[in-house]
């Protein structure tokens, strides 16, 4: 039996069995661990894997939550479905996986039903666009049609907000409107394919990470059946969409500063933001001294300008002509 030594502590009960130190927390100890961790921030998130079919959308959702294999639905009801929570930087993210198929939109008739696909574009927080690195139309599917369809979903009002036009237009939401960045990350699926069988890549590395770095994303390409994988993949989304909240909220403050200065101010011009009262104390500047300047007279007299009058002429007397004739005397 090893050799157990006691020592006196005030806070915690420290002690040595054989060469191994052992720290028991007290009461107290404990009581502040549980305190620090219920300070820990919640979110609740949602994601769309966007692509084409086949490229592994289902067996990402499914990987990522820890249900495949098994029947994923994506026309489910979006309160049942499972969420896998994800620390970063101290912050717990819920994250809610959705399926999206985004080619009935940009294939079907003009009259199709879009309430699913507007809800879910326009209250996303992250875009993943996946693809199948053996499948070039995949590729240019998500990067040709997906990309470009889910900016237009996000450049009018959500459906709920276009007919309620009373809405408070000082709604961070509203006001933001369908401009609200997301963070999007572009994954190449089916790499496990390639290794066996490198002929039978069809999408370039350097192809996709051009694409992305042009469009303000990361690009990463592996298998969807690595959970693991797919979490630390999860991970760089959530800076992204931490990124694109921080600029947001950036322009939000930016147009506040912008509409402060535009309205009259009843004290003085000091409350409106310094470079705004400095480019518009120069542009007075500039067209006073404009219209003080003389104008040089055509040759043809009637087609020559009226001469404008000149104000606080003793105050531009110094941009004058000396030729000026004299003023006439009695």
């Amino acid at each position: 039996m090893p050799h157990v030594i006691d020592f006196q502590a005030p806070t915690s009960d420290v002690r040595i069995y054989g060469n191994h130190l052992k720290h028991h927390k007290t009461v107290g100890e404990l009581a502040m661990g549980k305190a620090k961790k219920e300070v820990k921030k919640e979110r609740v998130i949602n994601v769309a894997i966007v692509g084409a079919n086949g490229v592994g959308k289902s067996r990402w959702a499914g990987t990522f939550h820890g249900t495949y294999p098994g029947y994923y639905n994506q026309w489910s009801d979006h309160r049942s479905l499972p969420r896998q929570s994800v620390e970063v930087d101290g912050e717990v993210w819920h994250v809610e996986m959705h399926d999206l198929v985004l080619k009935p939109l940009w294939e079907a008739e003009r009259d199709i039903s879009i309430e699913y696909w507007d809800s879910m574009l326009t209250q996303v927080h992250g875009v993943i666009l996946l693809y199948d690195i053996t499948d070039r139309k995949s590729y240019d599917s998500v990067t040709k049609a997906d990309y470009p369809t889910i900016l237009s979903f996000r450049e009018r009002p959500p459906l709920d907000e276009r007919s309620v036009p009373e809405a408070n237009p000082m709604d961070e939401e509203l006001r933001l409107g369908r401009f609200r960045r997301f963070g999007g990350l572009l994954v190449g699926n089916k790499h496990d394919l390639v290794k066996e069988r490198p002929l039978k890549r069809e999408v370039s590395k350097s192809l996709a990470q051009e694409w992305a770095s042009m469009h303000g994303m990361k690009h990463f390409e592996g298998n969807t059946f690595e959970q693991k994988w797919l979490i630390s993949i999860v991970r760089d989304l959530i800076g992204q969409i931490m990124k694109a909240e921080l600029r947001d909220k950036e322009d939000l403050e930016q147009r506040d500063r912008y509409e402060a200065a535009l309205k009259p101010d009843e004290t003085s011009a000091t409350h409106k933001p310094n470079g705004l009262n400095r480019l518009s104390t120069l542009s007075r500047s500039f067209l006073k001294m404009r219209n003080a300047l003389p104008r040089v007279p055509l040759k043809n007299k009637e087609t020559a300008p009226v001469a404008q009058p000149i104000e606080e002429k003793s105050q531009w007397s110094m941009f004058l002509s000396s030729n000026q004739p004299p003023a006439a005397t009695n």
